[in-house]
């Protein structure tokens, strides 16, 4: 029998089941069950201090722990082990991991109890039959981060509302004073449409609280600055790149980079120019294979940059989304994007980047207003750099990326990327 999922519709989860189509009831009417509603409530400040702690102790755990495992990986389409099997017990992954015993005293347990808490809210869907049917699960959850650019609204609400691909959508107004909020009420009028108001949280916990209200199988994270093409057609792409590849947890549609693991040395690959956040220009290479089931220009990556960056629910119940503790509440998020994908490649999964035409910058980045912002970018990035040295192996996982991309893809001739 052909098991294989109509188009648009991506493959289940073991033991979950499809749900049926939305409802229509008015937003108000929606409540959260019992436990999601306490697991939500976690205090903002509580959380932020239990993170901060478990991500010092977690580090210096993780320079004992012993090698050795012989815990069996995920798969690549090559038949090649992920270099990176995931870890049940702590809900990541570690090179070479063997658990240790728990004690509850111990960091490593304290990391572990947080990892397993932080998994846990991202298991709470607004699947209650009074947002959606007994049966309609739906599969892609767009999520914008909202701050201060109301003239893009009309366009991104639009392209957003009208395309088939998208089930369900979460703005995070992060304390717009330019009338944004107005503006997204004003356009988003579905039972299936949500607005989370804040107070100038910034990205990492936006994106984070509203991961843990999506519905779908699969979100995708936007910010306001960015206008998506009004076809929808990078959308479908996406979407058939993760029915083809069970095995992709995050998937970037702008820029995708490597590092020379021994001059350190950065290359870019992209169909448009990087502009760094509205800092300057980037050397820019186009996507350098194609993928031979979709045949669209794709290739693995070691960092997907944002935006839009799709990720698998599967992935951020594993993680326990956007890592906190490299950037301060009202700081920005810079370097977010990397973290999550070197995130992604420990957890055994794979980080992909293609081509989604976006018109981006579009009034302006807002971290880079003032020279004031841009050296506190500097330092949050600085930060986040030193925080992935730390963390990540990232020279195996280099070397992975490398082999996958000439194992699995077609290579492309592609030239140099041109305005």
């Amino acid at each position: 029998m052909d098991t294989k999922p109509p188009p648009g519709q991506l493959p289940l989860p073991r033991g979950s089941r499809r749900r049926g189509r939305r409802g229509a009831p008015s937003p108000s009417a929606v409540r959260l069950p019992k436990d999601c509603a306490e697991v939500l409530a976690i205090d903002l400040a509580t959380e932020d201090a239990a993170v901060a702690a478990a991500a010092a102790e977690g580090a210096a755990a993780a320079a004992t722990i012993p090698r050795g495992s012989t815990a069996t990986g995920l798969q690549s389409p090559a038949g090649v082990p992920h270099p990176f099997p995931y870890v049940p017990a702590l809900g990541r992954s570690l090179p070479g991991w063997s658990p240790p015993t728990m004690r509850s005293a111990s960091p490593a347990a304290a990391a572990a109890a947080l990892a397993r808490r932080r998994a846990e809210r991202y298991k709470c869907r607004c699947r209650q039959a009074e947002t959606y049917t007994d049966a309609a699960q739906p599969v892609l959850t767009a999520i914008v981060q909202s701050f201060n650019h109301v003239g893009n609204v009309p366009k991104i609400s639009a392209a957003l509302v009208g395309s088939a691909a998208i089930d369900e959508i979460v703005v995070c107004e992060d304390g717009s004073s330019d009338g944004s909020l107005a503006a997204w009420r004003t356009a988003l009028t579905r039972p299936n449409d949500f607005i989370i108001r804040s107070n100038n949280l910034h990205e990492l916990r936006s994106y984070n609280r509203a991961m843990r209200m999506a519905s779908g199988d699969v979100v995708v994270l936007m910010q306001d600055d960015d206008l998506p093409p009004p076809d929808g057609k990078w959308l479908e792409t996406a979407l058939a790149l993760f029915r083809d590849k069970p095995d992709l947890g995050l998937l970037g549609g702008y820029i995708g980079q490597t590092w020379d693991p021994d001059t350190g040395k950065g290359a870019e690959f992209g169909e448009q120019f990087s502009t760094h956040g509205g800092v300057r220009k980037g050397n820019t290479q186009r996507l350098a294979y194609t993928d031979p089931s979709t045949g669209v220009p794709f290739m693995y990556v070691e960092c997907a940059w944002i935006a839009p960056v799709f990720i698998r629910r599967d992935l951020l119940r594993k993680a326990g989304g956007l890592e906190l503790a490299i950037a301060k509440r009202g700081e920005p998020g810079v370097w977010q994007d990397c973290v999550a994908s070197y995130e992604t490649w420990v957890n055994g999964y794979t980080v992909g980047i293609f081509d989604a035409p976006f018109a981006r910058g579009v009034g302006g980045h807002g971290s880079a207003t003032s020279p004031a912002k841009l050296k506190l970018r500097e330092r949050v990035w600085q930060r986040a750099v030193a925080y992935t040295n730390r963390k990540y192996p990232r020279r195996k996982v280099h070397d992975y990326v490398v082999s996958l991309n000439e194992r699995t893809l077609i290579k492309r001739d592609a030239g140099p990327l041109t305005e």
